[in-house]
């Protein structure tokens, strides 16, 4: 897979390009390759020209029939044609070549020599090239080259050709192989010591000289007689010439150095990284391999998770894909970027801030991974405008269960993409992703909207989803009569009286708290500016509200000050690692739960009554269009209309048969209500069960034509052994030792304060 806008438009913007070959030696000479400057350009031939040429795969060059490179290629060829529909037979090799194109957009001079560079776009094909001597496409290669050189000058000219001219014409068809893209855009990259030596600053002169291609005034030949020079002509210089211009401009006008100056402006992966990954994936797929020859079935190892399903799994048959963990390319063209699976949403942010933009979905949880977001249902604020995390996925580059590499994009294994989200890596192990982006700014205006009751605010949310203005939307219901509605527009403007309250500082306070005190004895909505990056990890200190159970846990008193001072440990990747290792995630309600709105109410009443678990969480859903596993697919009730998603997180019942018997009772009523849970959590259902609420012969027959036996089905993989769940009274002497408080709990925060996950918590910039 390669990007064919890019790659066609870079080529068909520089019609003079270079084409590489490998050419026998002549007597007595020294064997070299050769690099010859050919007329060129793309195509989509025999099929019906494109009006957008950026799904061309096939390029024309132009040159005498004499040349050397038209001579090999006759001969590559067995002394054959390509035939006037461009088939080549099985037997016909071509030559093999390398196209390059080059633009240059600027000269990048930085405050030091090692840091200069160029501004530029450059496009690599490779391919095999075909003599054609079919006179319909050889005349119709003609035109085209003829017309990207100067628009119209074909039928401006003395058409059409004589026989003697086609036969003294060679035209070369390279069939589009693999390509890549590279573009360097934006100001200079500088070292942070640099940047620090402003009294060096001040005598070096940074920054870009752009660069750009000029068409002079047209020259008449002296043979010419025409009078004048033709208005197509005329107007395509002057057009061209302020194309390039402002396209040249905008190239180097960005906002890395409002941004981050030490960000690093390249956009496209290196040959380096490239390869990398490569190496990497390769060895995936030889470990995948091994295990499909054995029949062996396998689980995934990512290195850290988000999870609060008990994790059970033992065995060595884990396939780790912990390493990767790079951003590897943001397009800013484009706007998307290429991510490996474990990169972290606040790296993610912190990569693409630079660069003006952000991902239009990001979990609140700053150590989500983007493989987790994909493989798990990630819903977030924003998610009633752009639907689950997943939908902001173009295309993924998966290992199947046999070894296969594979890419999974709208073009391609389509029903795969949309299969393995929400599947829980159930599918096959997802190496790469392609993120679609959205500019960023610098605030988020929030709205606290008051709401009086559960029925007033589902209606609030509804109305308020309506306002094409509104950027994200979620809802803390604090009680059955105290909520507040947040919705949030992104903004670079602020006004003279507007207060900014930031959130990562542990002098900040908790959202949840500040969102409460914002509607606190109010009946009107109050508006407040958020630095972006705050908002979107508003929740990650405290884990929601999830973190005062381990004040209740500890006998601590929860105020301000206690949680300034213990704030490192109240960041969610801390608070999982504790979680996980104190074994007490078994004794919390966590579950996320999807109903039509209509239902919200009911289920909020009924969760009330049972559980009476407060705050609780609301955020709108745009359904998914498809079939899948995330929670409301095309076949489920209410596909047509959005969803509510309810976030329950706290204490359950004590003894382990009440709190088995407490979270079946949950799932029976969601059920009832038509509502569906992500699987990221605990499920309770017996497998007849789960299949009755998922579709089972969709699953299977996608787990079947993609090979997929040898990895653990979704029940496998959420699944709570009832039997072993309802039993952990008893267990073993560690089970019945952790279960006396506080002993799980310190252990938990030692091994959490061990992992040092409190420094990563910290790292993101602006802390």
């Amino acid at each position: 897979k390669y990007d064919f806008q890019a790659v066609n438009r870079i080529v068909d913007e520089t019609p003079l390009v270079h084409v590489s070959f490998s050419a026998p030696a002549e007597e007595g000479e020294a064997v070299f390759p050769v690099i010859l400057p050919m007329l060129g350009c793309t195509s989509s031939y025999p099929d019906p020209p494109l009006e957008d040429k950026s799904e061309s795969r096939i390029v024309y060059l132009h040159g005498s029939i004499s040349a050397r490179m038209m001579r090999l290629a006759k001969s590559a060829d067995g002394g054959g044609e390509v035939g006037s529909a461009g088939n080549v037979s099985s037997s016909n090799q071509g030559v093999p070549v390398c196209i390059a194109a080059t633009q240059l957009d600027g000269i990048v001079l930085a405050l030091n020599p090692f840091n200069h560079s160029c501004n530029y776009r450059s496009a690599v094909i490779f391919g095999h090239a075909h003599l054609v001597t079919d006179d319909v496409e050889r005349s119709h290669a003609m035109q085209l080259i003829t017309n990207n050189l100067v628009p119209s000058r074909w039928e401006n000219s003395r058409v059409p050709l004589t026989s003697s001219e086609l036969k003294s014409t060679g035209i070369l068809r390279v069939e589009i192989e693999s390509a890549s893209a590279k573009v360097r855009t934006g100001t200079t990259g500088e070292d942070r010591k640099d940047l620090k030596d402003e009294e060096m600053r001040r005598g070096v002169w940074a920054g870009v000289v752009p660069a750009y291609l000029r068409l002079g005034s047209p020259v008449e030949a002296p043979t010419n007689l025409r009078e004048g020079v033709p208005g197509y002509l005329k107007e395509w210089v002057e057009e061209e010439n302020q194309k390039i211009k402002e396209a040249t401009s905008q190239v180097v006008v960005t906002k890395h150095s409002l941004r981050s100056p030490s960000a690093n402006p390249e956009t496209v992966m290196s040959e380096k990284i490239k390869r990398d990954h490569d190496v990497a994936v390769g060895d995936i797929a030889q470990t995948i391999r091994q295990f499909a020859a054995q029949g062996q079935k396998f689980r995934i190892n990512h290195g850290s998770t988000n999870s609060t399903r008990p994790l059970t799994a033992k065995g060595r048959h884990f396939v780790d894909t912990s390493k990767l963990s790079r951003v590897l390319e943001i397009d800013e063209a484009r706007k998307t970027c290429l991510v490996e699976p474990n990169v972290p949403m606040d790296r993610l942010v912190e990569a693409t801030l630079p660069h003006g933009l952000v991902p239009p979905v990001v979990m609140e949880f700053p150590g989500i991974t983007v493989g987790g977001g994909f493989s798990g249902s990630s819903a977030e604020s924003s998610s009633f405008k752009h639907g689950l995390f997943d939908r902001t996925v173009e295309y993924v580059e998966m290992v199947l269960a046999n070894g296969d590499v594979v890419v999974c994009s709208h073009d391609e294994n389509e029903d795969l993409l949309q299969g393995a989200a929400g599947a829980m890596g159930t599918f096959g192990v997802v190496t790469l992703l392609e993120i679609r982006l959205v500019t960023a700014t610098k605030f988020v205006r929030l709205s606290y909207i008051p709401v009086k009751g559960v029925p007033e605010a589902v209606e609030t949310l509804q109305k308020v989803m309506l306002d094409d203005a509104t950027d994200y939307l979620d809802g803390i219901l604090f009680s059955q009569n105290q909520g507040a509605i947040i919705s949030g527009q992104m903004t670079d403007e602020k006004s003279v009286d507007e207060t900014i309250q930031t959130f990562r500082s542990a002098k900040d306070p908790w959202f949840y708290l500040h969102a409460r005190q914002m509607i606190r004895n109010k009946t009107s909505t109050t508006t407040q500016l958020v630095p972006l990056i705050d908002y979107l990890f508003r929740y990650d200190r405290g884990a929601f509200w999830t973190g005062s159970y381990a004040f209740a846990y500890f006998k601590t008193p929860f105020n301000r000050f206690t949680r300034r001072f213990l704030d490192n440990f109240f960041h969610t990747r801390v608070m999982y690692k504790a979680a996980d290792a104190s074994q007490l995630l078994h004794q919390y309600i966590a579950q996320d739960l999807a109903l039509p709105f209509p239902r919200a109410t009911e289920f909020i009443d009924y969760t009330a009554r049972t559980f009476g678990i407060w705050p609780l969480w609301l955020c709108p859903l745009k359904p998914t269009p498809y079939v899948t596993l995330s929670p409301f697919p095309a076949s489920g009730n209410g596909a047509s209309a959005p969803i509510l998603n309810i976030g329950l997180w706290g204490q359950g019942p004590k003894s382990a048969k009440g709190f088995v018997a407490a979270n079946r009772d949950l799932e029976r009523k969601l059920v009832e209500l038509s509502g569906q849970k992500a699987l990221y959590a605990h499920t309770y259902y017996t497998e007849d069960e789960f299949w009755r609420v998922y579709d089972r012969e969709w699953y299977d027959a996608l787990r079947q034509k993609y090979g997929a036996g040898s990895l653990p089905s979704a029940y496998d993989k959420v699944k709570v052994d009832l039997d072993t769940a309802k039993g952990r009274s008893g267990g073993s002497l560690r089970d019945r030792v952790f279960r006396v408080r506080p002993i799980g709990g310190l252990y938990g925060v030692f091994k959490a304060w061990r992992s040092a996950e409190y420094r990563e918590a910290k790292r993101l910039k602006g802390r």
